[in-house]
C-alpha cells in the first residue's frame, strides 16, 4: 500500500502489543513516517498502551507541504479531510469519514499526547488550586 501523503514510500504493518497482551496492527511509511490508524487505534496510543516505534527526522520544509498535501484513504480511497484534534486545535490530521480512520503526518502523534498529558497536568494543577467547596474543571 503506497503512503497517502509522500507517495514515495510503502505503508508497513507494524505489530505492536498493549501493556494488556492485545495485538495491534497500524502501519507507517518507511519514507516520510506517517502513521494510518484505523478506526479505535488511536485510542491505544493516547492511553500510553502503545508507542510508535520512531519517526524519522524530516526536513521542515518538507513536514509543511506533506501536511498541506491532499490525500486519499489507504483502506477506502476516499479523501482525507482535515480534522483538528480535540487536545490541540493547532494539530490536526487527515480523517476519513466513510471508514474512520486517520492519518497523522510525523510528529502529529506524539503532538497530540504531549499535548493531552499537559491538559491532564493543567486540569491537576487547577483543582489543586481551587477554593475549598468550589469545583473543579470540566
Amino acid at each position: 500500500m503506497n503512503c497517502p501523503k509522500c507517495r514515495a514510500g510503502k505503508l508497513q504493518p507494524l505489530t505492536l502489543r498493549t501493556k494488556q497482551k492485545q495485538q495491534l496492527v497500524i502501519e507507517q511509511c518507511n519514507m516520510c513516517g506517517g502513521v494510518w490508524f484505523d478506526r479505535g487505534e488511536l485510542d491505544h496510543y493516547l492511553k500510553g498502551t502503545i508507542e510508535i516505534v520512531a519517526f524519522p527526522d524530516l526536513d521542515a520544509a518538507l513536514s509543511v507541504e506533506l501536511d498541506y498535501r491532499e490525500a486519499k484513504c489507504p483502506r477506502c480511497d476516499a479523501k482525507l479531510e482535515k480534522s483538528k484534534a480535540p487536545q490541540n486545535d493547532r494539530i490536526q490530521g487527515d480523517a476519513c469519514k466513510a471508514c474512520g480512520g486517520l492519518w497523522l503526518d510525523a510528529g502529529e502523534a506524539d503532538g497530540i499526547k504531549m499535548a493531552e498529558k499537559v491538559n491532564a497536568a493543567f486540569d491537576d494543577w487547577l483543582l489543586k488550586l481551587k477554593p475549598a467547596g468550589q469545583p473543579g474543571p470540566k
